[in-house]
């Protein structure tokens, strides 16, 4: 029980640092991208090709309370990233034709 106390103290604060950064981050881009995106948009696409984690990694016992708390901490940053990206994309995303006729 101890050990999770010392998890949680640790944990929460790095969980609160890093969404901060996240979100200041994404203010960042939406200042500065934005704006570049609108004028011209890039229409390729491109595939990114990577490989994540493996199946006989595992984290130590006194590791593992963390490592769901950084779990979650990834979760929230997906989210915010996620929700970023779609109103990015509302912004920057061509209108249809009827808009542009008057209506």
């Amino acid at each position: 029980m101890l050990l999770w106390v010392a998890d949680w103290a640790w944990s929460l604060p790095l969980i609160l640092l890093t969404v901060v950064i996240h979100v200041f981050g994404l203010g960042l881009i939406n200042e500065r991208v934005v704006r570049v995106l609108s004028r011209s948009m890039d229409r390729r696409r491109r595939v990114p090709l990577f490989t994540y984690g493996h199946e006989s990694v595992s984290l130590a016992p006194h590791w593992q309370m963390m490592g769901a708390l950084e779990a979650l901490n990834g979760m929230l940053l997906f989210g915010l990233t996620t929700a970023f990206l779609f109103a990015m994309i509302q912004e920057v995303w061509p209108r249809p034709r009827r808009e542009r006729r008057g209506g």
